[in-house]
């Protein structure tokens, strides 16, 4: 795949895309940190306590206008 196709798809700039392809070549991207990722399930649970205090915010206007 060409460099402009593929930096399209993922809906990134080429220069940012070309400059990942370039480090990763050299062997120089940064590693993920393991230790700093969340769970999928806390990160789940998180999302879903956002969503319920969302709603009742929005609820607690509608009651007040």
């Amino acid at each position: 795949m060409m460099l402009t196709a593929a930096a399209r798809k993922l809906s990134l700039s080429v220069q940012t895309y070309a400059n990942w392809a370039r480090k990763a070549c050299a062997g120089k991207l940064a590693s993920v940190d393991a230790q700093r990722l969340q769970p999928v399930n806390e990160l789940q649970a998180e999302v879903n306590r956002l969503k319920r205090e969302l709603a009742m915010a929005c609820e607690e206007r509608d009651i007040l206008m």
